[in-house]
């Protein structure tokens, strides 16, 4: 099983190992991306005259899409195990903005809605992390062409 180190070593495989200042730095890369998408979307509907009725429609596409950005990022650091680390990274994407959401909101309660946003942050973290392997793997095949 893979081991998470904080400072980066080698193992007997060559994979370099997952420190916690990867996984940190890219769950920040997905909440950046977040927030610039919040950002996008609330100018669109204000200036477009878009209907809010497709807010908590777009704010499930950018949560999704901050957890998958997060997953790429965790799963391209590694050779193995990108399933292993994207989990990791959409998991505390996702812990992070409810924990936000507990701090900054008055309604403190955790519903089947915010359960199925964790599994689905979960599912596309690891999705991501498959896709950072594969992306990391094909631009060295291509490099040695």
């Amino acid at each position: 099983m893979p081991s998470i180190k904080f400072f980066q070593t080698q193992d007997q495989t060559g994979n370099e190992g997952m420190s916690i200042k990867h996984i940190i730095l890219s769950v920040f890369i997905g909440l950046v991306l977040s927030m610039a998408l919040l950002l996008v979307s609330a100018l669109l509907m204000l200036y477009s005259g878009m209907s809010v009725q497709f807010a908590p429609v777009i704010a499930k596409i950018i949560l999704f899409t901050g957890a998958f950005t997060s997953g790429i990022f965790s799963g391209y650091r590694r050779r193995s195990s990108g399933w292993l680390y994207g989990a990791l990274a959409g998991l505390c994407y996702v812990f992070i903005l409810i924990a936000v959401g507990i701090i900054f909101s008055t309604f403190n309660t955790l519903s089947v809605n915010t359960a199925s946003s964790v599994l689905i942050c979960l599912l596309t973290g690891v999705l991501g992390g498959i896709l950072g392997i594969n992306i990391k793997s094909s631009a060295k095949k291509g490099k040695k062409h």
